[in-house]
């Protein structure tokens, strides 16, 4: 079973709104950080209003069996317990949205080339889990990207590509505890 992997379908409206966010570093202009989380707090309403976001994305915004850490709790109920409620949680870190959008935060290669690995091999179960770990470490290493950030993004794209929550975990914790390579300079 596939799911939904890359970014959603948006309504003309939704689209519009997406050009205008800065997704970039947060800006320490405080108008521009005015107008950029007004136009994410407008766009997520949007979304949530129409359902226009898969449902394993919002499962790992809001239930905490989808996060992993010492805090327990979703990663909803962590802003709420700082007091950021409603709307406000979307405007802070624009990474929630960008996720709910687009999807993982991987290059386009890595994104491919998992993708297939697990169209070929569905459904994932514990046979294939050592292999699709294998494959992540691999494009880790080949891309160098940051473990830790390596670790959430691939959770994500197991979780778009539809493999079953335990073993997206499964890669996110094996991901996040390893040692990058460094490039072989010939």
């Amino acid at each position: 079973m596939t799911r939904h992997r890359g970014k959603i379908e948006l309504s003309v409206e939704e689209h519009a709104l997406l050009e205008t966010i800065d997704f970039g570093p947060p800006s320490h202009d405080h108008d521009v950080y005015l107008a950029n989380s007004g136009r994410a707090a407008k766009l997520m309403q949007s979304l949530i209003n129409r359902q226009g976001i898969p449902q394993h994305r919002v499962s790992w915004f809001i239930d905490p069996d989808y996060k992993r850490g010492r805090i327990k709790g979703s990663r909803k109920s962590l802003f709420e317990c700082n007091g950021t409620t409603g709307s406000a949680i979307f405007t802070h870190p624009l990474k929630h949205l960008h996720y709910f959008v687009f999807g993982a935060a991987l290059p386009s290669t890595v994104n491919e080339r998992f993708s297939e690995f697990v169209k070929r091999r569905q459904p994932i179960g514990s046979d294939d889990a050592g292999d699709l770990l294998a494959l992540a470490k691999d494009l880790t290493n080949e891309f160098q990207i940051e473990p830790y950030e390596a670790s959430e993004e691939f959770f994500k794209l197991a979780l778009d590509c539809g493999v079953h929550r335990i073993w997206a975990q499964y890669l996110e914790q094996h991901i996040g505890k390893m040692k990058l390579r460094k490039p072989r300079n010939f």
